[in-house]
C-alpha cells in the first residue's frame, strides 16, 4: 500500500492488525520489521515484467523494501557495533510468475568462501561460514518441511553456488545471480510462485538470513535475520530457522 511517498505493510500482532511504516535512518522508502512482532504479514506487490532494471541492476522502487540492522543482528561473540554495524536491505515483489527476492548487503570487502566438500570444523554445511544468503520458505500446502537454500556468490562473474538443504527445495528450480555494488554486494533469487503460494490472495511464509563472515575467521561472525534476532545468538544454528518465526507473505496486485 502507499501512504504519501511511503510504502506500508500490513502488520498483524497477536490477532490485532494495523498499518505500520517504520524507517531506518538514511533508508528512503524502506520499512523496519518489528523484531518483537509475533505474526507479521507482508503484503507485497505484483509488478510488470520490466520492473527489473538492467542498467541499475535493481528491483523497481515499487517493491517492498525492508531494512536489516541492529534489531536483526544475531551475532556470535560480537555485538552489532563491535561487528562493524552490518546492514542490508531486502526487496520483495512478484514479477511475472516468480517471487523476486533482492538482498543488497552493505559490506565493502565481502568474503565468499571457496567450495568445500565437507566442513573440517563440525558437521554443519561449510557454506554457512561465508558471506552469503539463506532463503527459507514454507510452501503453499504445508508439506512438513520448508524449502531451504544456502547461496554463496562465486567470485569472477554472476554465478551463485546454490545448495538445496531440504528434499523439496532440491525439486524446485530457482534462478539466482549476484553482482558488486558501490557499498558491497547484492543477490537476486527468483522462485516460481506456483511452487510456494496458494489461495486468493496467494499466501506463503518465509525468512531470509544474511550470513556475515570476515576472511580472518574460521566461522561466521553472525547473521542478519529478516524476521528479527529476538536477542538470540548465531551459535549452533547451522542453516536452521524455526518456521514459527517466518513472516507471512500475501501477494497483491
Amino acid at each position: 500500500e502507499q501512504s504519501g511517498n511511503r510504502k506500508v505493510v500490513r502488520i498483524s500482532i497477536n490477532e490485532d492488525s494495523h498499518d505500520g511504516a517504520a524507517f531506518m535512518p538514511n533508508a528512503t522508502n524502506a520499512l523496519a520489521i518489528d523484531s518483537n512482532a509475533s505474526r507479521t504479514t507482508l503484503r507485497i506487490p505484483t509488478l510488470p515484467n520490466d520492473a527489473w532494471s538492467h542498467s541499475a541492476r535493481s528491483l523497481d522502487t515499487a517493491a517492498i523494501a525492508i531494512e536489516l540492522g541492529p534489531d536483526h543482528w544475531r551475532g556470535t561473540e560480537q555485538s552489532w557495533e563491535q561487528a562493524g554495524r552490518p546492514s542490508a536491505r531486502a526487496r520483495l515483489a512478484v514479477i511475472g510468475d516468480s517471487l523476486a527476492i533482492e538482498i543488497d548487503v552493505r559490506k565493502k570487502l565481502p568474503y565468499f568462501a571457496p567450495q568445500l566438500e565437507e566442513n573440517p570444523l563440525d558437521n554443519e554445511h561449510p557454506d554457512i561460514n561465508s558471506d552469503g544468503i539463506q532463503l527459507h520458505i514454507a510452501s503453499r500446502d504445508d508439506r512438513g518441511e520448508p524449502l531451504v537454500w544456502i547461496m554463496v556468490p562465486v567470485a569472477g562473474g554472476e554465478s551463485v553456488r546454490v545448495t538445496p538443504r531440504t528434499s523439496f527445495a532440491a525439486r524446485v528450480n530457482i534462478a539466482v545471480r549476484w553482482w558488486n555494488t558501490s557499498s558491497g554486494w547484492a543477490l537476486r533469487a527468483d522462485v516460481p510462485v506456483v511452487e510456494i503460494a496458494s489461495g486468493s490472495p496467494a499466501r506463503f511464509a518465509m525468512d531470509v538470513i544474511v550470513n556475515e563472515m570476515p576472511p580472518e575467521r574460521e566461522r561466521r561472525r553472525g547473521q542478519l535475520v529478516l524476521s528479527g534476532a529476538h536477542g538470540e545468538t548465531a551459535w549452533l544454528r547451522g542453516d536452521r530457522q524455526d518456521t514459527a518465526r517466518f513472516l507471512t507473505v500475501e501477494v497483491h496486485g
